[in-house]
């Protein structure tokens, strides 16, 4: 089972603010308050230094040397 990146996760909780999309004009309206914002962002913040310390624990323990891009693949491409 893959892992969740913190863009996409940051993505999937500002695409629950969409209240309008407009798919002729590529555009959609967001609505969220400053805080709920502020919180998103903060916990994006926190699961990306996760993901950060983790991918180097891995690569300083991992003695199989798989590789950076098959690392991801196998964590975070889903």
């Amino acid at each position: 089972m893959s892992k969740q990146t913190s863009v996409n996760w940051f993505d999937e909780q500002i695409q629950e603010k969409v209240i309008a999309q407009d798919t002729v004009a590529r555009k959609m309206i967001i609505e969220i308050s400053m805080d709920d914002y502020m919180d998103i962002k903060r916990q994006s913040q926190v699961l990306f230094e996760k993901q950060i310390i983790d991918a180097y624990l891995h690569g300083v323990f991992n003695r199989r040397k798989r590789g950076a891009s098959k690392y991801y693949q196998e964590n975070y491409e889903q």
